[in-house]
């Protein structure tokens, strides 16, 4: 059974269309992005995080995307992460509460 993405899920995945990524470098990126997704660990997310925006910054100096795909992944990288964020948020503030 496969799961629909979400709206977040969607708009980077189709930002991430619009470049011109090798299909290899984008698979990676899409890879790296599921394992962010699936992540139980906070710190763990946080890294494929910043691995995925590091991953666009080489990109990005190597002329492979422009600054504007740059920009444009980078934020859609973000809206993606801020509900997984808030997530991890109130699991650790049910924590305390415990």
């Amino acid at each position: 059974m496969t799961t629909m993405p979400t709206m977040e899920k969607k708009a980077l995945l189709d930002a991430l269309l619009t470049t011109n990524m090798s299909p290899l470098t984008t698979f990676r990126f899409v890879e790296l992005l599921n394992e962010m997704e699936a992540c139980q660990s906070e710190q763990s997310a946080w890294k494929l995080r910043y691995e995925l925006q590091g991953m666009c910054s080489v990109l990005c100096s190597e002329e492979v995307i422009s600054d504007d795909e740059l920009t444009m992944l980078n934020d859609a990288i973000s809206l993606f992460w801020k509900p997984q964020a808030r997530a991890f948020t109130l699991a650790r503030l049910s924590a305390l509460e415990a």
